[in-house]
């Protein structure tokens, strides 16, 4: 893998969680699994959002999740079986280059368990001449 803007096949995945206690208890689950090879635990978030017909300020921390895209399905799985929240936050966004060490290392760190459960990101749209 080069070390310019190509496409990998790695992701980050980010979820919210209320606490730093609950957001350590996912990343090393996580990390215990081989779903990521790293989890980085933000703090200081503020989210302000709608929830039910209402405005919520909440205090979060944020979890930056290296995995690999074909296991993006099952590690939302996991964050929506084990997470607190009804509807948690797991946005994917595909890692188009970077360090090719750092990028061999999520992969040699991360293991498919299920082949059924792989995802992809949907392509981006084409534009029309």
């Amino acid at each position: 893998m080069a070390n310019s803007a190509e496409s990998t096949p790695y992701s980050l995945v980010l979820v919210t969680c209320p606490s730093r206690s609950e957001g350590e208890t996912l990343a090393e689950k996580l990390v215990e699994a081989s779903m990521a090879a790293c989890v980085n635990i933000i703090p200081g978030i503020r989210s302000i959002y709608r929830w039910e017909g209402k405005i919520e300020k909440q205090d979060e921390v944020m979890l930056t999740i290296k995995t690999r895209t074909r296991m993006i399905g099952e590690v939302t799985e996991f964050i929506k079986e084990n997470h607190k929240y009804d509807v948690p936050e797991a946005l994917a966004i595909s890692i188009d280059g970077g360090n090719a060490g750092y990028l061999n290392w999520i992969g040699a760190n991360t293991v498919i368990v299920n082949e059924a459960k792989e995802f992809s990101l949907p392509k981006k749209p084409s534009k029309e001449t």
